[in-house]
């Protein structure tokens, strides 16, 4: 009997020591934690911040660009601290000016490996995007008085299920059988311009909300220019030509 329990302490002594040396390395080797909460905009250029937990680790050691090369083998790069990343206790900034010379291309991932000084690498991945938000192209254009036509303003969408929702005009909601929508393209009605705009140097400011979302718009500004003759007419304004008997020139007058 007594032979059998001091079998069993050494027993339960070679047990508790193998899990105290199986939690120690399983402790040491413990992950440390990437959060990252930022999108890399292509138009917007912003630095990207990511968090780590430090854990067992006393610090960040190294980063590396990570990435397949034409032959489908993993290459990497490594980021020069102070000029393509910058480190502090708990978090890291990739500037944007490296991310940059990735040959960025819209929605995509670029993978990075972290390394820590526990001996622990961590992977994590930027996602890329053309753009944070959805905006209009072109700041301003201009109404010609002269030759009045519809305005047509191009318009970046973040996603494609993304859409204008409401257009106002200094402020008020315009109807939408004063705009259109085809495409990528918000058309304003030349119907509606020629009551808002009657002299050259009036001007309007229109704001595009997207998805029903207020905090989402963007704004330009239409400005009524005199640019040409005003409605020009012909005189005459047809001809008859024999086809056997060409003439060299036509004359017509433009007032």
């Amino acid at each position: 009997m007594k032979q059998k329990l001091q079998n069993f302490k050494k027993s339960a002594k070679l047990t508790f020591l193998i899990l105290f040396i199986l939690f120690g390395v399983l402790n040491i080797s413990k992950a440390q934690q990437i959060n990252i909460y930022d999108i890399y905009s292509i138009t917007g250029e912003n630095d990207i911040y990511v968090y780590y937990d430090l854990e067992t680790a006393s610090e960040l050691t190294e980063v590396n660009y990570v990435f397949l090369d034409d032959n489908n083998q993993e290459q990497t790069i490594s980021l020069t601290e102070g000029s393509d990343y910058y480190k502090a206790d708990y978090y890291l900034i990739i500037y944007s000016s490296f991310l940059e010379t990735t040959n960025l291309m819209p929605i995509q991932n670029l993978s990075f490996k972290a390394s820590f000084d526990n001996g622990v690498d961590v992977y994590f991945e930027i996602e890329v995007t053309y753009t944070l938000y959805s905006y209009i192209y072109d700041e301003n254009k201009n109404y010609n008085l002269s030759q009045a036509e519809d305005v047509f303003v191009y318009t970046v969408f973040k996603e494609e299920w993304e859409y204008i929702s409401h257009v106002k005009v200094d402020g008020n909601a315009i109807s939408e059988f004063e705009y259109e929508i085809d495409g990528a393209y918000l058309i304003i009605k030349n119907s509606y311009l020629a009551n808002v705009l009657n002299n050259a140097g009036d001007d309007i400011d229109v704001e595009v909300i997207f998805n029903l979302d207020f905090d989402n718009s963007d704004s330009f500004t239409i400005t009524a220019i005199e640019n040409g003759l005003t409605k020009p007419s012909f005189n005459p304004n047809s001809f008859t030509i024999n086809g056997n008997d060409m003439p060299e020139y036509i004359e017509t007058t433009i007032t």
